[in-house]
C-alpha cells in the first residue's frame, strides 16, 4: 500500500510538472500573442493614415488636372502658356508619381498585416492548446 501511495505522489507530482510546464509556456506564446497584437494595431493605425494620405493626393491631382485645363482654356498666352502648362503637367505627373509609391508602401503594409494575422491565429491555437495540455494534467492527478 505504501508503494501505491508512493508511485501515486510521484505520478502526480510529475503531472503538475508538466502541467505547469505547459502552463508556463502557454504563457510565454500569450506574452508573445500580446506584443504582436500591439505591433499589429500599429501597424492597422499607420495603414488608416496612409489610406487618408492617399486619398488626399487623390484629390490634390485630380486640383492639379483641373488646373491644368483651365490654364489650357486660355488664361495665359505664347510662352508663358506653354511654361505654366509644363509645369502643370510635370507636377501631376510627379503627384501622381507619389500616390503610386504610396500604393505600393500601403500593398506592402497589407501583406504584412495579413501575415501577422494569419500567425496570430496560429499563436492563439498553440496558445489554446498548451492551456488545455496542462488543464488535462491537472484533471488526470489520481
Amino acid at each position: 500500500m505504501a508503494d501505491d501511495a508512493k508511485k501515486k505522489a510521484a505520478e502526480n507530482a510529475r503531472k503538475r510538472a508538466q502541467s505547469a510546464r505547459y502552463r508556463k509556456e502557454g504563457e510565454a506564446k500569450q506574452a508573445r500573442y500580446n506584443k504582436e497584437q500591439r505591433k499589429l494595431e500599429r501597424l492597422k493605425t499607420a495603414k488608416r493614415a496612409l489610406d487618408r494620405q492617399i486619398s488626399k493626393m487623390q484629390q490634390f491631382h485630380s486640383h492639379v488636372n483641373s488646373v491644368a485645363s483651365s490654364v489650357s482654356s486660355g488664361s495665359f498666352k505664347g510662352t508663358l502658356e506653354k511654361k505654366v502648362q509644363d509645369n502643370v503637367k510635370k507636377l501631376a505627373t510627379d503627384i501622381n508619381s507619389d500616390i503610386n509609391h504610396y500604393q505600393q508602401a500601403e500593398s506592402s503594409l497589407n501583406a504584412k498585416i495579413s501575415s501577422l494575422e494569419a500567425s496570430q491565429g496560429e499563436l492563439m491555437s498553440a496558445i489554446s492548446s498548451a492551456f488545455a495540455v496542462a488543464e488535462d494534467f491537472l484533471k488526470s492527478l489520481v
